[in-house]
């Protein structure tokens, strides 16, 4: 019952950097046998199955004197527990597009990490007191880094999110850093492509080329 509550309360919380005591708060409810100590049980039991893996923040220098957020983000490390946990059907999500699109970007972030690994990379969320934000950070073996959004799609969102992505890149201190590898954003379509600024588009089913 307990890891129940908990996954469920984990799924509407995936690709967000919700903090433990929002999450407590979401699985107590009128259940006053959920407590701190069993939240953490079960928490580090979700850990230690491999149901859940969180997204660590990446922490560059900057030009600026804007703070990073370093809270991490929750996925799992198989997205589709998140749709079942929620009941979600492959008919009924795309009467959400809010959780579709949360779902989406951790399906994203899960094939990113799967690539990732294979090359020796790892892979971050950024954050910052600007509220700007990259889905997904590549950081590779030799020290070179590229920024990600996750779309679902729309020319108006990919443009948003390009300047977006080039606005973040533009702010780390490239002395210390480096340039950006690439940027792209990736999304559910099925074409690729790269902008006149650069940016890259890529469908999540053209990742693995």
């Amino acid at each position: 019952m307990h890891r129940r509550k908990l996954i469920r309360s984990y799924a509407r919380n995936v690709s967000i950097a919700a903090a433990d005591t929002t999450l407590l708060a979401d699985c107590v409810g009128s259940d006053d046998t959920f407590d701190k100590d069993v939240f953490a049980k079960y928490l580090n039991a979700l850990r230690n199955l491999y149901v859940i893996e969180e997204l660590p923040a990446w922490n560059p220098n900057l030009r600026s004197q804007t703070s990073i957020r370093t809270k991490e983000t929750r996925h799992f490390t198989d997205p589709s527990i998140g749709a079942a946990a929620l009941g979600i059907t492959p008919e009924g999500i795309f009467r959400d597009i809010t959780t579709f699109g949360l779902l989406f970007e951790s399906l994203v972030v899960h094939d990113l990490r799967v690539y990732a690994d294979a090359m020796g990379a790892h892979v971050y969320k950024y954050r910052d007191a600007k509220k700007r934000e990259a889905d997904a950070v590549l950081q590779f073996a030799d020290g070179s880094w590229a920024l990600i959004e996750v779309k679902l799609g729309g020319e108006d969102d990919i443009r948003k999110a390009a300047d977006n992505l080039m606005k973040i890149a533009d702010d780390i201190d490239r002395e210390r850093t480096g340039r950006p590898a690439f940027l792209m954003v990736v999304t559910k379509n099925k074409v690729a492509y790269q902008m006149e600024n650069g940016v890259y588009v890529v469908p999540l089913c053209c990742l693995k080329d």
